[in-house]
């Protein structure tokens, strides 16, 4: 059987690419807000995804879980989708611009058990956690050390994380994204 036939998506995005003789090339390249550029190779975005696939599995995430990306268009954003879809995590993305009752009806409805967002996002999830028993950890991309077991740090859990992963073959039917309806006309609906 051809692995990428049916293969995983976040796989096939890096690792595939990868293999196809590309891994030096040009897969990101991220302009900052002051001009600054910064590009990443296939090969960059496949060990960086692989460490985040890593991370979500020494935090317990298993396959079938629910998780969300609350970042502006950064390189953690494509690092971390990818990494999810890498450990068959369903992954959703939530708009940097949501205030705190979209963030509550998606991530409630959907029983998230952990989100990746920057500390200025923080207070918006702060004032609704306690409302979300599943949501078991928040992951800061900002912050240089984890506050507590909950509150975790991006960079120190990227830098212990192994670059390799064993990517699981998954079927065409394996669920990989949950995006919501705008919610103009009732409650926001997930869609799989």
């Amino acid at each position: 059987m051809n692995l990428y036939a049916n293969g995983n998506i976040g796989e096939i995005c890096t690792g595939f690419q990868c293999e196809r003789g590309l891994s030096q090339k040009t897969a990101l390249r991220w302009v900052g807000p002051l001009g600054e550029r910064t590009d990443y190779s296939f090969a960059d975005l496949d060990r960086e995804s692989n460490r985040f696939a890593n991370v979500l599995a020494d935090l317990g995430l298993q396959p079938g879980d629910i998780f969300f990306t609350f970042l502006p268009k950064m390189p953690e954003q494509f690092f971390a989708f990818l990494g999810t879809l890498k450990q068959e995590v369903i992954c959703g993305t939530l708009f940097a611009n949501f205030g705190e009752e979209a963030l509550l009806d998606r991530l409630g409805d959907s029983g998230a058990k952990g989100i990746i967002t920057k500390r200025s996002f923080m207070r918006k999830i702060e004032k609704i956690w306690g409302k979300l028993p599943q949501l078991r950890f928040v992951i800061l991309v900002d912050d240089k050390q984890s506050e507590n077991d909950k509150i975790l740090s991006y960079r120190a859990l990227m830098e212990d994380a192994s670059p390799d992963f064993a990517v699981k073959v998954t079927s065409p039917d394996t669920p990989s994204v949950l995006h919501y309806t705008s919610g103009s006309t009732g409650r926001p609906k997930g869609v799989l």
